[in-house]
Protein backbone atom coordinates (compact mmCIF):
# COMPACT_ATOMS: atom_id res chain seq x y z
CA UNK A 1 0.00 0.00 0.00
CA UNK A 2 1.24 4.04 -0.82
CA UNK A 3 2.05 5.93 1.44
CA UNK A 4 0.14 8.97 3.01
CA UNK A 5 2.75 11.18 1.18
CA UNK A 6 2.68 9.26 -1.97
CA UNK A 7 -0.97 9.54 -1.92
CA UNK A 8 -0.95 13.38 -1.48
CA UNK A 9 1.26 14.21 -4.11
CA UNK A 10 -0.75 11.74 -6.74
CA UNK A 11 -3.55 13.55 -5.85
CA UNK A 12 -2.15 16.76 -6.28
CA UNK A 13 -0.77 15.69 -9.62
CA UNK A 14 -3.93 14.46 -10.59
CA UNK A 15 -5.70 17.86 -9.81
CA UNK A 16 -3.37 19.63 -11.52
CA UNK A 17 -3.77 18.22 -14.55
CA UNK A 18 -7.43 17.69 -14.64
CA UNK A 19 -6.96 21.81 -13.97
CA UNK A 20 -4.42 22.44 -16.65
CA UNK A 21 -7.04 20.11 -19.16
CA UNK A 22 -10.12 22.19 -17.97
CA UNK A 23 -8.43 25.73 -18.88
CA UNK A 24 -6.77 24.69 -21.97
CA UNK A 25 -9.97 23.60 -23.58
CA UNK A 26 -11.94 26.62 -21.68
CA UNK A 27 -13.11 30.22 -23.62
CA UNK A 28 -10.62 32.48 -22.44
CA UNK A 29 -12.60 34.83 -20.38
CA UNK A 30 -12.04 38.69 -20.01
CA UNK A 31 -9.95 41.06 -17.51
CA UNK A 32 -11.85 42.42 -14.43
CA UNK A 33 -9.42 45.35 -13.84
CA UNK A 34 -11.89 47.98 -12.51
CA UNK A 35 -11.61 49.65 -9.48
CA UNK A 36 -14.32 50.83 -6.98
CA UNK A 37 -14.28 54.36 -8.88
CA UNK A 38 -14.62 53.32 -12.06
CA UNK A 39 -17.75 51.44 -10.91
CA UNK A 40 -19.46 54.13 -9.03
CA UNK A 41 -18.93 56.41 -11.97
CA UNK A 42 -20.67 53.75 -14.49
CA UNK A 43 -23.41 53.55 -11.67
CA UNK A 44 -23.78 56.86 -12.23
CA UNK A 45 -23.16 57.13 -15.54
CA UNK A 46 -26.19 54.78 -15.95
CA UNK A 47 -28.74 56.75 -13.77
CA UNK A 48 -27.63 59.66 -15.56
CA UNK A 49 -28.39 58.03 -18.82
CA UNK A 50 -31.16 56.93 -17.89
CA UNK A 51 -32.58 60.06 -16.70
CA UNK A 52 -31.83 61.83 -20.18
CA UNK A 53 -32.84 59.47 -22.23
CA UNK A 54 -35.15 55.88 -21.50
CA UNK A 55 -33.30 54.27 -24.33
CA UNK A 56 -29.94 54.79 -23.24
CA UNK A 57 -27.92 53.39 -20.70
CA UNK A 58 -24.13 53.25 -21.50
CA UNK A 59 -22.14 53.63 -24.81
CA UNK A 60 -19.01 52.10 -24.77
CA UNK A 61 -16.18 52.02 -27.68
CA UNK A 62 -14.97 48.36 -27.32
CA UNK A 63 -15.10 45.54 -29.95
CA UNK A 64 -15.33 42.14 -30.61
CA UNK A 65 -11.67 42.05 -30.60
CA UNK A 66 -11.40 44.05 -27.51
CA UNK A 67 -13.33 41.63 -25.22
CA UNK A 68 -11.23 38.79 -27.00
CA UNK A 69 -7.74 40.63 -25.65
CA UNK A 70 -9.58 40.90 -22.40
CA UNK A 71 -10.43 37.48 -21.56
CA UNK A 72 -7.16 36.69 -22.58
CA UNK A 73 -5.90 39.01 -19.89
CA UNK A 74 -8.09 37.79 -16.88
CA UNK A 75 -7.12 34.31 -18.31
CA UNK A 76 -3.58 35.15 -17.99
CA UNK A 77 -3.79 36.94 -14.44
CA UNK A 78 -5.47 34.08 -13.40
CA UNK A 79 -2.95 31.10 -14.66
CA UNK A 80 -0.90 33.27 -12.76
CA UNK A 81 -2.62 33.55 -9.66
CA UNK A 82 -3.25 29.35 -9.93
CA UNK A 83 0.66 28.41 -10.64
CA UNK A 84 0.97 30.98 -7.48
CA UNK A 85 -1.64 28.84 -5.44
CA UNK A 86 -0.52 25.32 -7.20
CA UNK A 87 3.47 25.90 -5.68
CA UNK A 88 1.96 26.70 -1.75
CA UNK A 89 0.48 23.70 -2.43
CA UNK A 90 3.52 21.46 -3.51
CA UNK A 91 5.30 23.09 -0.92
CA UNK A 92 6.87 21.06 2.01
CA UNK A 93 7.56 24.13 4.05
CA UNK A 94 3.87 25.31 3.99
CA UNK A 95 1.19 24.21 6.93
CA UNK A 96 -1.52 22.18 5.73
CA UNK A 97 -4.19 24.90 6.52
CA UNK A 98 -2.16 27.10 4.37
CA UNK A 99 -2.37 24.14 1.86
CA UNK A 100 -5.97 24.39 2.57
CA UNK A 101 -6.92 27.60 1.90
CA UNK A 102 -4.86 27.55 -1.40
CA UNK A 103 -6.69 24.39 -2.51
CA UNK A 104 -9.48 26.34 -1.55
CA UNK A 105 -8.81 29.71 -3.52
CA UNK A 106 -8.34 26.94 -6.43
CA UNK A 107 -11.65 25.64 -6.35
CA UNK A 108 -13.21 29.49 -6.19
CA UNK A 109 -11.03 30.67 -8.99
CA UNK A 110 -12.58 27.66 -10.96
CA UNK A 111 -15.98 27.87 -10.09
CA UNK A 112 -16.07 31.82 -10.88
CA UNK A 113 -14.42 31.06 -14.35
CA UNK A 114 -17.53 28.71 -14.91
CA UNK A 115 -19.93 30.73 -13.54
CA UNK A 116 -18.40 33.40 -16.12
CA UNK A 117 -18.75 31.05 -18.85
CA UNK A 118 -22.08 30.26 -18.46
CA UNK A 119 -23.49 33.57 -17.75
CA UNK A 120 -21.52 34.60 -21.20
CA UNK A 121 -23.50 31.80 -22.94
CA UNK A 122 -26.64 32.90 -21.51
CA UNK A 123 -26.66 36.45 -22.47
CA UNK A 124 -25.14 35.74 -25.86
CA UNK A 125 -28.46 33.23 -26.35
CA UNK A 126 -30.43 36.26 -25.77
CA UNK A 127 -32.25 37.62 -29.35
CA UNK A 128 -30.86 41.29 -29.03
CA UNK A 129 -27.48 40.82 -27.84
CA UNK A 130 -24.65 39.72 -30.22
CA UNK A 131 -21.63 39.38 -27.97
CA UNK A 132 -21.00 39.68 -24.06
CA UNK A 133 -18.42 40.10 -21.74
CA UNK A 134 -18.76 39.25 -17.60
CA UNK A 135 -15.57 39.29 -15.05
CA UNK A 136 -16.74 39.27 -11.95
CA UNK A 137 -14.06 39.39 -9.12
CA UNK A 138 -14.68 39.36 -4.74
CA UNK A 139 -18.22 41.16 -4.88
CA UNK A 140 -18.32 42.79 -7.87
CA UNK A 141 -19.19 41.58 -11.43
CA UNK A 142 -18.78 43.79 -14.44
CA UNK A 143 -21.22 43.15 -17.33
CA UNK A 144 -20.21 44.59 -21.04
CA UNK A 145 -22.44 43.70 -23.84
CA UNK A 146 -22.86 44.60 -27.70
CA UNK A 147 -27.11 44.74 -28.61
CA UNK A 148 -29.32 46.41 -31.15
CA UNK A 149 -30.42 48.88 -28.97
CA UNK A 150 -29.49 50.14 -25.65
CA UNK A 151 -32.70 50.25 -23.14
CA UNK A 152 -33.52 50.19 -19.08
CA UNK A 153 -35.49 46.93 -19.27
CA UNK A 154 -32.29 44.79 -21.21
CA UNK A 155 -29.69 46.39 -18.15
CA UNK A 156 -32.50 45.20 -16.09
CA UNK A 157 -32.63 41.31 -17.42
CA UNK A 158 -29.11 41.38 -17.44
CA UNK A 159 -28.55 42.29 -13.98
CA UNK A 160 -31.49 39.88 -12.98
CA UNK A 161 -29.25 37.29 -14.82
CA UNK A 162 -25.82 37.96 -13.12
CA UNK A 163 -27.81 37.58 -9.48
CA UNK A 164 -29.25 34.59 -10.60
CA UNK A 165 -26.10 32.93 -11.48
CA UNK A 166 -23.45 34.79 -10.12
CA UNK A 167 -25.24 35.16 -6.72
CA UNK A 168 -25.88 38.65 -4.82
CA UNK A 169 -23.42 41.32 -6.18
CA UNK A 170 -22.79 44.67 -7.49
CA UNK A 171 -23.32 44.46 -11.00
CA UNK A 172 -22.54 47.45 -13.22
CA UNK A 173 -24.01 46.74 -17.12
CA UNK A 174 -22.08 48.35 -20.03
CA UNK A 175 -24.07 48.42 -23.04
CA UNK A 176 -22.52 48.65 -26.97
CA UNK A 177 -24.70 49.39 -29.49
CA UNK A 178 -24.17 47.21 -32.99
CA UNK A 179 -23.92 48.80 -36.18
Amino acid sequence: MLKKQTMWLLTMLSLVIVLSVYYITTPELQDSKISMIETKKAIKDNKTASKNDDKAVTVNTNTNEEFTALRMELEDQRAELREDLQSVVASANVSAEEKNKALDDLNRIAQVSEKESVLETMLKAEKSISDAFVSAEGDKARITITAKEANRSLANKVVQMAKSELGARLVAVTIEPTK
